[in-house]
């Protein structure tokens, strides 16, 4: 496969992924859903870009829980961090 997309690490969206310290804002946010329960004050795990990242409730979120299968908008990573917030099922 060539071309600009054959490497998924030249989208636009995975630019300096492994870059620490610095926080990279997803606009809009991006689709993921928890694999591992995310607790305010306790990481957990969340598949997107076809894979598993470690991942915290943004500061933002009113949520105190995300459960595992829910599906939620990655908002931002820092280093391979990723911040989401819950998204409203109704």
């Amino acid at each position: 496969m060539n071309g600009l997309f054959s490497n998924p690490f030249n989208r636009p969206h995975f630019t300096n992924i492994v870059a620490r310290g610095h926080t990279h804002r997803f606009t809009p946010p991006l689709h993921g859903t928890v694999e591992e329960k995310i607790e305010r004050d306790r990481p957990g795990r969340v598949h997107c870009f076809g894979s598993y990242w470690p991942a915290e409730l943004a500061e933002t979120d009113a949520a105190d829980v995300v459960s595992p299968c829910q599906p939620v908008a990655v908002v931002a990573r820092r280093g391979m961090t990723m911040f989401v917030a819950s998204v409203d099922e109704s």
